[in-house]
């Protein structure tokens, strides 16, 4: 049996078995046909991009297993003590992230005491009520009331609602740390074991129905609209152009090098000598996430840049011919005094500033509460209008094709040309 994992929830969390892996279909690409009279056949143009695609799992839950719970048995030894209010009130206050997502339906049926659907502080002041015998709680009925608990769980995990306030940390998290959750066109991640090594983006839009099996579990068919895409979560990990030959990884069989640095004997035809190489072993371009460290050592005062640049290159055809494109933006707004990173997004063509040093960001990679610490906070700012008048830039910029592509990052300032090597770039490799 497989494990569906939609928008960081586990399908075991509620008891769900998956029977077989999902079929999707070839996404189709996306073209404009236009008929001219006289030509023998239409004009396709085709738009570069694929239309959704579907996919569905065929899956069956058990409850009878909710019996073997009481209410207030947070930790699952069978009975209720002090201990399960302490462990609930850690985890509402965000101190055990591991087990919060480990829970599964009869946790959660077994910790909502006041059964409102919701987890909050009032189920942990009931449990401790229960101990010195002012209230007492009820027992589980086994029957249509667990069974309908489970079912509800099912349809909000799958159609997630999130205010506008709790959006905004959710997308400024993904900037910072380049993962998708979620996206602002509400498409939620998705994963499964059968293809351990991808993600889709995906959302379910049609309301589930649930099969009911004497009220002990149910069967159901879970569809899913999915972006065209299958994304490489290897695609996911920073490579730091300061740590010159990192590791290779493999997508597909092939044995990528890691971002390196490579010093040519002659100058290229764009008058590069010195550049770093990153293989894209995909048949498709990528649009990467680009972040740049600075701080009151990077410059001197009178070296500070005025002007960065980024350049990207790739063979386009068969013949070899190399498309250089370069990406320019106004550094003299940038205040130096505090360490920051510059972030380049080539999928959203947008520009933030982050008021955080490359140690803050990467330990917050591992602490998920930091991470939404500084989206809630605001320590991260959308800055096109504050760093050049050429962004936002167009989808065409900043793409790694097919191929080794060469990459180069530059300033000018006080004069003086510098090649720029603190910088990571995150590849976000897809295919079909």
């Amino acid at each position: 049996m497989g494990v569906i994992t939609f928008n960081k929830v586990p399908s075991t969390r509620f008891g769900i078995e998956v029977a077989s892996p999902p079929r999707y279909i070839i996404p189709e690409e996306d073209y404009t046909e236009t008929h001219i009279l006289g030509l023998n056949g239409d004009r396709l143009t085709r738009h570069g991009s694929f239309k959704n695609v579907k996919g569905s799992y065929v899956c069956t839950f058990l409850a009878g297993d909710l019996t073997k719970r009481i209410f207030g048995d947070v930790n699952g030894d069978g009975r209720v003590s002090a201990a399960d209010a302490s462990l609930l009130l850690r985890m509402i206050a965000g101190l055990e992230p591991e087990m919060v997502n480990n829970l599964t339906a009869a946790d959660i049926l077994a910790m909502d005491v006041d059964q409102d659907g919701e987890i909050t502080e009032q189920d942990a002041a009931m449990i401790l009520q229960s101990i010195v015998h002012l209230i007492e709680l009820p027992d589980y009925e086994f029957g249509t009331s667990v069974y309908d608990k489970i079912a509800n769980q099912i349809s909000q995990w799958l159609h997630p609602y999130y205010t506008p306030k709790e959006r905004k940390v959710l997308l400024n998290k993904r900037k910072i740390s380049g993962v998708f959750e979620i996206d602002k066109d509400g498409y939620f991640r998705l994963e499964d074991s059968y293809t351990p090594a991808f993600y889709r983006k995906a959302f379910c839009k049609e309301s589930i129905t649930v099969e009911n099996y004497w009220d002990q579990g149910g069967a159901f068919e879970l569809p899913f609209i999915c972006a065209a895409g299958k994304y490489y979560k290897i695609g996911e990990e920073w490579l730091d152009a300061m740590h010159n030959g990192q590791a290779n990884y493999e997508i597909d069989g092939y044995t990528l090098p890691a971002l390196h640095y490579w010093h040519g004997e002659e100058e290229d035809e764009a008058g590069y000598r010195d550049y770093y190489c990153l293989s894209n072993m995909s048949k498709y371009a990528s649009r990467p996430l680009i972040r740049m460290f600075f701080d009151s050592n990077s410059f001197s005062a009178n070296t500070r840049p005025t002007v960065g640049q980024v350049t990207f290159s790739a063979p386009r055809n068969t013949f070899n011919e190399t498309e250089y494109v370069k990406v320019r933006f106004n550094m003299q707004n940038l205040d130096y005094s505090s360490p920051f990173a510059l972030y380049l997004d080539f999928d959203t063509c947008k520009a933030y500033f982050v008021n955080k040093t490359k140690s803050q960001l990467d330990n917050a990679q591992h602490d998920e509460s930091q991470l939404v610490y500084f989206a809630r906070t605001a320590q991260i700012t959308e800055c096109n209008d504050r760093i050049t008048t050429e962004f936002p830039f167009t989808r065409e910029t900043g793409v790694l094709y097919s191929g080794i592509n060469k990459i180069d990052v530059r300033f000018w300032g006080g004069g003086e040309l510098y090649r720029f090597r603190n910088f990571e770039i995150l590849p976000r490799w897809w295919t079909l």
